[in-house]
């Protein structure tokens, strides 16, 4: 394998996507791709089952499920969560496959940042790696890509995951997360729902308006029970939730929801499949309403990286700047080392003494350099090159705040640093100027 396996430059994107926006959660853009690529690297190069008496599918939720008991004692530790994830894993019946196992797996590693440890056990651990995965096909054999891998799992495990691991009774069929609600109704032994049961699901079909469960407008025909009194409902028997009800009539009824439609009014494929099957059995269900229009999700084309694809337009002509309004905070120095570390504890210094003399300025993004220039004047407070940009940032609490690191030079050969802090008016002008940057000189070294 190449070291510029095309796996390596994607994965690099997509953490590059989570980091800027923090904390990552099931709604984040970057949370589903990444995922999907892990799962490629995990079953790259996996042995497939040879034995004549288990017809069984083998993934990699297996060598998971028997890797504590395949570490060579010496070598290196296993995260002490680590257990505590496989027996969540195995307890959970929510995820019923492999597969299933294996994704929810991953979700919680993430959460509880045990990823880069399970991988490092894994690759210490020769005679147990070679047991589950082909040395020739693997990207786990190869010494530089799997340095490069663990180098990057990392930097993942610096990142503040705020996941619903709840949220995972589709994990057997998709990497799509669903909106998930999670509701407490007044008590009551009937919620006013028609179910059905169909693939051990419990699809809600009609909804009475007078019903407990219709206040608030939570619950919706098409949504999918998926917790009550925390009890999972998948593949329970009819009858179940009537004996629920009675047994815990006299308590507020705390129900976990599958909806058929998001936030954006985009609907949930696998709950679309379930209700064309209730259909065809004859399943007769009340009338949606209209579906909501979906916001447009492209990036205004200042803020475009090269990840975004080829058929989007460039940053800039070369005649255009793209100009905001933000407040000038102030200048500090940082000294020698113009790494990205340096950002966050200028912005504090700063923004805690300086801010009362901060000012409007506009803030030019140019083709070549970053121009700062005072509010209705032509005079140019600061040019600086892209090229001498070591590093960008903002406050990972108050995201508003974001600055850049100069030196008197190209930053490669700079013996000086300079901190420039400013305030955008949103978080996500903020982040959208940052990504600027970074486009500008692919060689900036960003955090958000």
């Amino acid at each position: 394998m190449s070291v510029s396996d095309p796996l390596i430059k994607l994965i690099k994107n997509h953490i590059y996507n989570l980091t800027i926006s923090q904390p990552v959660t099931d709604a984040h853009s970057s949370l589903r791709p990444f995922c999907e690529l892990l799962e490629i690297i995990f079953r790259k190069g996996l042995r497939p089952n040879t034995s004549l008496f288990d017809f069984t599918h083998k993934d990699y939720w297996n060598w998971l499920e028997n890797l504590s008991h395949g570490i060579t004692e010496g070598t290196v530790r296993l995260h002490p969560l680590f257990d505590v994830a496989i027996s969540q894993v195995k307890l959970s019946t929510k995820v019923t496959s492999a597969q299933g196992r294996g994704r929810l797996f991953l979700r919680l590693s993430l959460q509880n940042k045990l990823l880069h440890n399970t991988i490092d056990a894994l690759l210490k651990n020769s005679y147990f790696l070679f047991t589950w995965y082909d040395p020739e096909k693997s990207f786990f054999a190869d010494d530089i890509l799997s340095e490069i891998l663990l180098s990057l799992l990392l930097q993942v495990s610096e990142l503040n995951f705020q996941l619903c691991i709840k949220n995972n009774s589709f994990l057997d069929e998709t990497w799509l997360i669903p909106s998930y609600r999670q509701l407490q109704l007044v008590p009551c032994i009937d919620l006013g729902l028609q179910l059905h049961h169909i693939n051990g699901r419990v699809v809600v079909v009609s909804l009475n308006e007078r019903g407990v469960a219709a206040d608030g407008k939570e619950i919706e025909v098409g949504d999918v029970l998926d917790e009550m009194y925390e009890k999972p409902l998948r593949n329970i028997v009819k009858g179940t939730i009537p004996k629920l009800m009675r047994k815990h009539r006299d308590t507020p009824v705390n129900l976990a929801v599958v909806k058929f439609r998001g936030d954006d009014g985009s609907t949930f494929p696998p709950l679309v499949q379930l209700r064309k099957f209730l259909k065809k059995e004859g399943c007769t269900f009340d009338e949606l309403p209209p579906e909501k229009p979906k916001p447009s999700t492209k990036k205004p084309p200042h803020a475009l990286l090269p990840e975004d694809g080829e058929e989007e337009v460039p940053v800039h002509d070369d005649n255009e700047k793209v100009e905001y309004q933000v407040q000038y905070i102030g200048k500090t120095v940082v000294g020698q080392d113009g790494g990205v570390h340096q950002v966050e504890p200028a912005i504090r210094r700063l923004v805690n003494t300086d801010e009362k003399d901060a000012f409007d300025v506009n803030f030019a993004l140019g083709e070549t350099d970053v121009f700062v220039r005072k509010i209705n004047s032509d005079e140019i407070l600061f040019r600086v090159s892209y090229t001498e940009i070591s590093a960008c940032g903002r406050r990972t609490d108050s995201m508003q705040y974001f600055a850049y690191l100069a030196g008197e030079t190209t930053c490669t050969l700079a013996k000086e640093f300079v901190a420039y802090v400013y305030k955008a008016n949103t978080d996500e002008e903020a982040k959208t100027i940052i990504c600027s940057i970074a486009q500008g000189f692919d060689r900036t070294h960003w955090f958000v």
